[in-house]
């Protein structure tokens, strides 16, 4: 099967009422993300809480029906994983942004300035990749020592740019061998096997999306085809990808990485509880995810 050459291939649920930044919206984004265009937040809502939603665009300040810091503070706490992006116009309104920052949106966009089709391409990537990093720093927060925690966030929010051993080490400014010695002085596994981890674990989140192929996935995390994305799962996580689609997905893979990469799987590592349901029913065999 050829793969999937998509960048993303995200369901993104989009609420913005200013028309010309709905058109910037569909322009940019249409041809790398799936959109469900919403007219009101309860349809958002209703979107996210029914479909397979990776992200969401949203204008909180429209003329009509403000979205208040509230709405989007349950938003965040009821889908922990859900990419949040604000696109908007801040003119006057300055002081929400750090209250944004603060409610957890993982991007803002101001409308007329950092909105061309690159960045808004750019800044969507990147919030779709941080929302899963995130829940990960989350689970190991509190076993791991907290620069090495930023390390692991890194590696997992930037799998798809494919890092090698020498980016991750400019990247915390040092040499492989002294990031290594960090690593084990941490009884953390070694920066090659930690880039391994954190395209496992962007993988299975992919997983869940029914929507999307094992070669899809395998291609946007750097592998040359689905065998080897295959192969490294069951080397690493003892597990295949039909088994992550149909029950777990994250969840299975994160506890797999606290309990055999992390040095005797570490008690004091809480195991990530998935705050929402699952996509499908675990009996419903995901056909597209097993090709």
């Amino acid at each position: 099967m050829t793969p999937d050459r998509r960048p993303s291939l995200a369901l993104l649920a989009v609420l913005q009422y200013d028309p010309r930044a709905r058109a910037r919206v569909v322009s940019a984004l249409s041809r790398e993300h799936e959109l469900a265009m919403c007219s009101r937040w309860d349809e958002l809502c209703r979107a996210v809480a029914e479909r397979p939603v990776e992200g969401c665009v949203v204008d909180p300040y429209a003329p009509y029906g403000f979205v208040s810091l509230l709405a989007l503070r349950r938003l965040r706490q009821r889908h922990p994983t859900l990419a949040l992006i604000i696109y908007a116009d801040f003119h006057g309104r300055e002081l929400q942004l750090f209250h944004l920052g603060r409610l957890g949106a993982n991007a803002t966009i101001m409308a007329g300035r950092d909105d061309s089709p690159a960045a808004l391409r750019r800044i969507v990537a990147a919030a779709l990749a941080e929302s899963v990093a995130s829940v990960v720093a989350t689970a190991l927060r509190g076993c791991v020592p907290d620069a090495e925690l930023q390390l692991i966030q890194w590696v997992v929010e930037h799998a798809h740019d494919r890092p090698r051993v020498r980016d991750l080490a400019v990247r915390f400014g040092s040499s492989p061998a002294t990031l290594n010695a960090r690593l084990r002085t941490a009884r953390l596994p070694t920066a090659r096997r930690l880039l391994i981890w954190g395209r496992l674990l962007r993988g299975a989140q992919w997983l869940e999306d029914r929507g999307r192929t094992v070669d899809g996935i395998a291609y946007q995390l750097g592998y040359a085809n689905g065998a080897g994305f295959r192969r490294a799962l069951r080397r690493c996580a003892d597990v295949t990808p039909m088994q992550v689609a149909g029950s777990g997905g994250l969840q299975m893979v994160l506890d797999e990485f606290v309990r055999t990469a992390i040095a005797d799987g570490d008690e004091r590592c809480p195991r990530w509880r998935r705050t929402r349901p699952q996509r499908w029913p675990p009996s419903h065999e995901p056909a597209a995810a097993a090709h």
